[in-house]
């Protein structure tokens, strides 16, 4: 058995890099995760030795010390036999006192730096004999690989020296899957386990820290396989005379032609062989910043997405505020406080607050922006628009949500127009920005041809998108007489998501049109039960209004139901209801006049 310093096994480790076909596989013991809070073998071995003496009686304690023939001066070599008798009367005590002992822990730095290693490089297979989670944590913290964990033996065949991911073999099982710990568990190893870790050895040269050969099952396949690629037995200095080392590890070293190896700690150890693979410590923590900064950015946008989508069910909305009033208020809290206040002075109140705390925070400056807009103070809301654009000049979406501001608030086409634009030059790729676009075009310049373009356009991007396939099928409904085509495009977009209660309500009118009433009736009632619970006023005001001009034997409470919407102020702007007046002046309709006038006041921009 040859002994050689660290130095010269990380020069060593610095030429195999010229050969890529060159593969080593790291065994970890409990060595390995002591630096990281978990205690190794030997420290639980004369914990729970003491813990027996204590709960037994002198005779027991007696009797079983002379059975077991444990030395007291080398516990560790006796753990599986302290465990058994520590939990004797009930073993899943000893899986719960694992599992509190481990719980909390994290990854030390030398198990950061062994995942880069793990995700960089051909040596990405971990061996150990330890039940904790050390290494796939390092790896969801550290890096955005996902290994594969075999943590059972019936996952064996799942284990290939040829996978392209980190792969995790927990020779003892995984902390939650019932870890072997007794003589009898852990002296033999399961054979299918054994026959996949034979084949990763054909391939793979062991790396062995911080393992003390203790248990029959691993070290005991290793007596008995050849290694071609030979075996680095690493070890701490205070432990690297040869007398330190079992006859069991000794015997095991000369047969494979071995290499003792003189070392500090586990983290000391990957630190070391971290500059071997040109690992940037530099950027260490940035990259980890940033990982979980992703992490909390996606968390963050989906949220606001929930709470800011007019048909989220307002239990969920609910749920989200109780969920946020808890602890000290973020820029999301404020925002989400904002959209459940019904009064407006007090949510441009709360935004406002929100905004002093966050002043650069986007939705909160577009949610003031919104609110100003209810409050009717549209100059200063299209100051804050403009600010989320200089704010965030390269975001389609927000040239987008300040293009709908100017069409549909502020009146000003024109510059609406170069703000559609201005998104589609920046993300030509999205289906949303041609379907905005494209609505622009049909309301303000009449033009069918190139509305046509952009939904078509919005299809093609995104063919899984329910809007453009309704806004289509609206245009080809009001702009031409291609009835089966528009009918064609509503079933397209009612397949792609049954739960879309406006594209029901469109339908409807459609259906309206060709006197197919009891099946807009059908539709119009749809659209009102999905929209029970998202309340959007200008479809609830547009299938009330349907309701009356056609239907209005069946709904005697429309006509008020349409004048109490009006009264608040709710509309259904530039939609086209000039067909469903004809339609209802052609049946007869009691009061056309009323129909007509209110046709005029849901739609026109006063």
């Amino acid at each position: 058995m040859k002994t050689i310093s660290f130095d010269r096994f990380l020069k060593y480790m610095e030429e195999q890099k010229k050969y890529p076909e060159k593969r080593f596989c790291f065994i970890l013991g409990a060595g390995a995760s002591k630096q990281s809070g978990i205690p190794t073998g030997s420290e639980l071995a004369k914990r729970w030795f003491e813990e027996i003496k204590n709960i037994s009686n002198k005779e027991e304690f007696e009797i079983w010390l002379n059975t077991s023939k444990i030395n007291e001066e080398n516990l560790s070599d006796h753990y599986t036999e302290i465990y058994k008798e520590r939990f004797i009367v009930d073993k899943f005590q000893g899986y719960q006192v694992l599992q509190q002992m481990m719980e909390g822990i994290n990854p030390s730095c030398g198990y950061a730096i062994l995942s880069q290693i793990l995700v960089s490089s051909q040596h990405n297979t971990v061996i150990t004999t330890n039940f904790d989670s050390l290494t796939e944590d390092a790896l969801f913290i550290y890096t955005q690989k996902k290994p594969l964990v075999i943590g059972h033996e019936l996952l064996s065949d799942f284990a290939s020296p040829f996978i392209s991911r980190p792969l995790i073999i927990k020779i003892h099982r995984d902390l939650y899957l019932a870890p072997q710990n007794t003589s009898e568990e852990t002296d033999s190893l399961n054979p299918e386990l054994g026959t996949a870790l034979s084949y990763i050895f054909k391939y793979y040269t062991p790396i062995i820290i911080g393992y003390g050969g203790n248990d029959g099952s691993l070290m005991g396949l290793m007596e008995n396989i050849e290694l071609n690629n030979r075996l680095f037995w690493l070890q701490y200095q205070r432990d690297t005379d040869h007398t330190s080392l079992s006859d069991r590890i000794t015997g095991l070293m000369e047969k494979h032609n071995g290499t003792l190896i003189k070392t500090g700690g586990f983290d000391e150890i990957m630190i070391q062989m971290g500059s071997i693979f040109d690992i940037n410590y530099n950027s260490f923590g940035k990259e980890i910043c940033k990982i979980a900064n992703q992490r909390a950015e996606i968390f963050e946008k989906q949220i606001r997405d929930i709470i800011l989508n007019s048909e989220t069910d307002n239990d969920v909305k609910d749920a989200l505020s109780e969920g946020f009033s808890k602890g000290e208020e973020s820029a999301l809290s404020f925002l989400i406080r904002s959209e459940r206040e019904p009064n407006l002075e007090i949510k441009a109140n709360i935004v406002a607050d929100g905004l002093k705390e966050y002043p650069s925070n986007l939705e909160l400056i577009e949610a003031y922006a919104k609110v100003l807009t209810e409050l009717n103070d549209l100059d200063k809301a299209n100051q804050y628009y403009q600010k989320t654009i200089d704010i965030d000049s390269k975001n389609s979406e927000r040239y987008n949500t300040y293009a709908k501001f100017l069409k549909n608030i502020y009146n000003d086409p024109d510059a609406a127009e170069q703000n559609y634009l201005k998104a589609i030059k920046i993300d030509s790729e999205n289906s949303v920005l041609y379907n905005s676009y494209g609505i622009f075009l049909k309301e303000f310049h009449k033009d069918f041809h190139k509305a046509e373009q952009n939904y078509l356009k919005a299809i093609e991007v995104n063919p899984k998108d329910t809007a453009p396939y309704n806004n289509y099928a609206n245009l080809l409904c009001d702009f031409s007489t291609e009835y089966e085509k528009s009918e064609a495009y509503y079933r397209k977009g009612i397949a792609l998501n049954k739960k879309k209660a406006g594209i029901y309500g469109n339908y409807a009118k459609l259906l309206i049109i060709q006197k197919r009433f009891h099946e807009a009736l059908e539709n119009i009632n749809k659209s009102m039960e999905l929209n029970k619970n998202r309340k959007r006023i200008p479809l609830e005001i547009e299938l009330w209004f349907y309701r009356y001009a056609i239907f209005y034997k069946d709904y005697p409470e429309s006509k008020e139901m349409i004048a109490s919407y009006l009264k608040l102020g709710y509309k259904s702007l530039r939609w086209d209801l000039s067909k469903i007046v004809e339609i209802a002046e052609e049946i007869g309709h009691p009061d056309i006049e009323q129909v007509k006038d209110f046709a005029k006041q849901i739609t026109e921009v006063v």
